[in-house]
């Protein structure tokens, strides 16, 4: 990737299920989503996977691991990705720089921030259907900012993941799923979701 400063980075190709950095792993990059559809993780000592985001195109990945240098957590992708890896180092001189880069970190960050705030008011005031109801409009609107379509779109994540992402089980998710069916407000086929009625 040719940056105004004549840098390049490396573009670095992920297959579906491989890991793009793990918990522990020496921070020294951060990573923008090219292409594709990711997932970050926690995992505890019994193995269970605690989900804390699903980045896509344009979103930074890694940069949790600056204070400690080292990554808390971990990214799979979920997709076949194209990323693009940008030393640390080489972002802060980049910032300095050119302004726009400056800005975009920011936003970056803030846009991170945001999506936090937006799954907190989720999980600390709304019904399990009402959970995945507003998962799937903030997937809606994210899509919708990439310039893709708003109400027909692939949830590249499984059901599991949606549950640990919203705080819910399996069971639950699915249940709420056939509800938001059955009120005709979605139409979903394995993974491909129809949003019949935003309002």
């Amino acid at each position: 990737v040719d940056t105004t400063s004549d840098r390049v980075f490396l573009r670095r190709r992920v297959k579906a299920g491989c890991w793009i950095f793990s918990s522990g792993q020496k921070f020294d990059s951060v990573f923008i989503v090219y292409s594709g559809s990711i997932k970050t993780l926690l995992i505890d000592e019994a193995g269970n996977e605690q989900i804390l985001s699903f980045p896509l195109r344009g979103d930074l990945l890694g940069l949790d691991g600056l204070h400690a240098r080292c990554h808390p957590s971990q990214a799979v992708a979920l997709t076949d990705c194209e990323l693009i890896v940008i030393p640390f180092c080489d972002l802060m001189k980049l910032t300095h720089e050119h302004l726009p880069i400056e800005t975009w970190l920011y936003c970056a960050v803030s846009r991170a921030l945001g999506h936090e705030h937006a799954l907190t008011g989720v999980l600390s005031t709304l019904c399990s259907e009402a959970r995945v109801a507003r998962f799937l409009l903030l997937l809606s609107e994210r899509f919708k900012k990439l310039g893709c379509s708003s109400t027909h779109f692939s949830l590249h994540m499984t059901r599991q993941e949606i549950g640990s992402y919203l705080g819910l089980s399996l069971e639950t998710v699915s249940r709420a799923l056939s509800a938001l069916h059955e009120a005709q407000l979605i139409d979903i086929s394995r993974r491909t979701v129809v949003l019949r009625n935003l309002e």
